[in-house]
Parts: structure tokens; C-alpha cells; sequence
């Protein structure tokens, strides 16, 4: 595996994990990924889930609602029956190089309280842009490991996306 394939991460107690990647592309490309609604649609949902948006206004103070859903073989897996649904805002928009989100659960479970902030960086290299993504406050229902799985998944979509 070279450099540009690579992606790594840390998952582990304080409801934190990171993920970077190395992708093909220019910052500005890749941004646009990150912050158009039909883009998102495409790179966001973890396989096998799937994504159902209804508000991703990318700009500071621009609401983000959507619902990632299981398929029905794999329902006993979600966080709520009705899918996990994610609720929040953009905080900060700086093209081409810096988003941050942040989100609440849907759920009566107390374990998903709380706001879970994602930073986003994107740093030019000379391959393209190097990714770095930062969940912070993930709510103790949700693995921090599982969480930095699910972002490994998006982050390769990205990838293929803005790359093919």
C-alpha cells in the first residue's frame, strides 16, 4: 500500500477518533465534495447504509439533517428504529480548508446525548490534499472504534468520488 492509499485512525476512550487520508485531488475539489448536498449523498453513508438528507445548508450557522438507515437485514444494528438520525449545524466554513459540524442523535437512549463535533482539515500536499477528520464528544452509545470504522468507509468514497 503506497502513501496515497493509506488511511489511519485511533478510536479508544473519551468518545474521540481521528482518520486521515491522502487523496488525488485539489483541496478545493475535495471541498466541494464535503459541502454539496448531492456530493455528500454519495461519499457520507457507511456501507450498508444508506442516506436520507434533508437540510445540508454549508454555511456557518447552516443546518444539517439527515438519517443513515440500515438495510432491514441489518436493522437490530442501528441506533434508533428509525435509522440513525443525525441533527446539527455547520460551525465553521473555511473553503478550501477547514468545516466544522456538529451533531446531536435522534433517540431516547441517554447513552446518544450529548453534541458529537467533527473537524474537518484539508492540508495541499504535493500528491493532492491530505484529510484529516477529528470526532470529539462521540456520545457513549456509539463505539469510538466502530465510529473511526464508519468513517474509514466514507473517507475511501470520498476518495473514489473526487479521484474517478
Amino acid at each position: 500500500m503506497s502513501g496515497h492509499d493509506m488511511i489511519t485512525g485511533t478510536g479508544g476512550a473519551g468518545g474521540h477518533s481521528e482518520n486521515e487520508i491522502s487523496i488525488a485531488a485539489s483541496p478545493q475539489k475535495v471541498f466541494e465534495a464535503l459541502t454539496t448536498p448531492d456530493l455528500a449523498l454519495r461519499w457520507l453513508p457507511p456501507p450498508p447504509m444508506t442516506c436520507e438528507m434533508h437540510a445540508f445548508d454549508a454555511r456557518p450557522g447552516g443546518a444539517i439533517h439527515y438519517v443513515l438507515t440500515m438495510p432491514p437485514e441489518r436493522a437490530d444494528e442501528a441506533k434508533t428504529p428509525a435509522g440513525d438520525v443525525c441533527r446539527g449545524r455547520f460551525v465553521e466554513v473555511e473553503p478550501p480548508s477547514r468545516l466544522v459540524e456538529v451533531f446531536t442523535f435522534d433517540g431516547d437512549d441517554p447513552g446518544l446525548r450529548g453534541e458529537m463535533e467533527v473537524e474537518i482539515t484539508l492540508e495541499e500536499t504535493t500528491f493532492g490534499t491530505r484529510l484529516r477528520a477529528v470526532c470529539r464528544n462521540i456520545p457513549p452509545a456509539i463505539d469510538p472504534v466502530a465510529n473511526r470504522h464508519g468513517w474509514d468507509h466514507s473517507l475511501h468514497q470520498l476518495r473514489e468520488l473526487v479521484e474517478g
